[in-house]
């Protein structure tokens, strides 16, 4: 009766660290905010979309590292005016979309292929100042951001880990009724 006693509980042991977790662990993130990367842009803008879907690609780390702020200015008269007003302070012509600013760096245009590094460069490079910079709050600067709605990050089924947790316990029993009934 202890060898199956001891069996039962062997064979739990090794089942419980597949069962106790059905969500991936998340990596280890920086305790500092993150930078604001504005995109100025026009609502049907392909190299903006463009931009937004290599923003995307990113790996998770230099994704946790910036809030992308989407602004539209091809629709939107206050934010064509923001955009000009960021640019002249900026040193920047305006006119031009998308129009990334990121701290102290601005960018006009974007092509994956020249100007990926650039970008990743000025994110990190402002995420790692003691003191950052962002023209639009520092100036004050009224913007209408588009708003989206984030999705929920997916839950975990609670029928299936119950189902899991019955399957060990049935498992044993019957490990158990079929240890007895040979004897063992």
């Amino acid at each position: 009766m202890k060898k199956v006693i001891i069996l039962s509980l062997l064979v739990m042991l090794l089942l419980i660290p597949y069962v106790t977790s059905a969500e991936e662990t998340e990596e280890v993130v920086e305790n500092k905010e993150p930078v604001n990367l504005y995109l100025f842009m026009g609502a049907t803008c392909h190299y903006c979309e463009n931009f937004i879907e290599w923003l995307d690609t990113l790996d998770d780390n230099i994704r946790q590292r910036f809030n992308l702020v989407k602004i539209e200015v091809w629709k939107n008269a206050s934010n064509s005016s923001a955009m000009d007003e960021v640019a002249e302070i900026m040193g920047d012509d305006s006119g031009s979309v998308p129009y990334i600013v990121i701290g102290d760096f601005s960018y006009i245009g974007f092509s994956e292929v020249d100007d990926s590094q650039i970008i990743i460069d000025a994110i990190n490079e402002e995420y790692e100042k003691d003191t950052r910079n962002d023209v639009i709050v520092d100036n004050d600067i009224n913007v209408q951001p588009l708003v989206e709605v984030e999705k929920e990050p997916e839950k975990v089924n609670p029928v299936v880990i119950i189902g899991i947790f019955a399957f060990i316990i049935i498992g044993g029993g019957a490990l158990i009724f079929f240890a007895n009934k040979k004897g063992l």
